[in-house]
């Protein structure tokens, strides 16, 4: 079990890291603007390019995403180390909630959304080829007060499921 678990946290990390290298192809090859308007913004698809007026500016690249409090640590951590290698590349990530990552996901307002948990059925129509990545895997924690216990308690994951689904109220 604890492989199984071993190896679905490395394949979620290696995936990340996947992105995370593929997201410099976005980058515009450096190229010279002739406007003179100070900045002009440009929505393509799901990617904000922001064009400076220099005559041999790269173009700058903006994520927006939204979601999950959970995983908010380690996105945020990412950013900044990726932002270091990349500092053409902004990612901005607001830890609003699941459901409103989800609902801003479904409404294309951002780029990018995190879940504690995947798409309805209703969402997944709203959102076409939407891709689900794992990027980090949290556990739940039992946390009991039984004064009388003085060893501690040895719960199954059976008996823990029991807890949750409320077949068992007290100790006898």
């Amino acid at each position: 079990m604890q492989k199984k678990i071993l190896a679905g946290v490395v394949a979620a990390i290696i995936i990340v890291l996947g992105i995370f290298v593929a997201i410099p192809y976005l980058q515009p090859k450096t190229e010279t603007v002739t406007q003179t308007i100070a900045a002009t913004v440009i929505q393509t698809k799901s990617v904000t390019v922001t064009q400076s007026t220099s005559t041999t500016q790269s173009k700058n690249i903006i994520l927006n995403g939204a979601g999950a409090t959970f995983p908010y640590p380690l996105l945020s951590k990412m950013i900044v180390e990726y932002n270091k290698i990349y500092p053409n590349i902004m990612i901005n990530y607001q830890s609003i909630g699941s459901g409103g990552g989800i609902r801003q996901h479904t409404n294309k307002t951002v780029d990018f959304a995190a879940s504690d948990a995947p798409l309805n059925e209703e969402q997944r129509k709203a959102a076409p080829n939407t891709l689900h990545i794992p990027i980090t895997i949290g556990c739940v924690v039992v946390a009991y007060n039984l004064p009388n216990v003085q060893k501690g308690l040895k719960l199954t994951g059976e008996l823990v499921a029991e807890i949750f689904l409320g077949n068992i109220k007290k100790m006898e």
